[in-house]
């Protein structure tokens, strides 16, 4: 029975399965360490690096993609739209990459109010909020707020949620 093994699930053996009438999660967990079960290690998962958009609006950009600036006067998705290019900075444009994790921005100085077209004082800046994100997702199993289900094959381990 050499089965690969997925996060939160754990092979059982005979010796395992008399283990397990009695004893607590804990023991399960110290038997794999000891060598019990399979040792088949599971794959890393490879996410496709893209731009994802939340429920509120908040655009979140993977890091490590380039990012190519486009400006247009109509919102529909199919306008005609513009590259935006850089004279000042052309080496770090086209494409142009987020140096800090989490909150950036892009700014344009002087807002102008859209019903008057005239500049709104108190100056203040136009602010576009874009998120990147680098960091690989991480999970941890919480000891004490897990429960698990047992198959005749597998343990699945799981978060309790409140």
């Amino acid at each position: 029975m050499n089965t690969k093994l997925r996060i939160g699930q754990f092979k059982k053996t005979n010796f395992c399965i008399r283990r397990l009438a009695g004893k607590a999660l804990l023991t399960t967990l110290m038997l794999t360490s000891a060598g019990i079960f399979s040792s088949n290690a599971q794959e890393i998962l490879q996410h496709e690096k893209r731009f994802y958009q939340s429920e509120d609006g908040k655009l979140f950009v993977n890091k490590d993609l380039p990012l190519y600036l486009r400006i247009s006067s109509d919102p529909d998705d199919d306008a005609k739209s513009w590259l935006l290019k850089s004279n000042t900075t052309s080496q770090y444009s086209n494409p142009m990459y987020l140096d800090t994790e989490g909150w950036n921005t892009l700014r344009s100085p002087s807002a102008v109010d859209t019903a008057t077209r005239k500049t709104v004082y108190p100056l203040q800046d136009i602010v576009f909020d874009i998120y990147a994100d680098g960091f690989k997702p991480k999970s941890r199993l919480l000891w004490g707020k897990s429960v698990n289900v047992r198959t005749d094959e597998m343990v699945f381990l799981a978060r309790k949620w409140n």
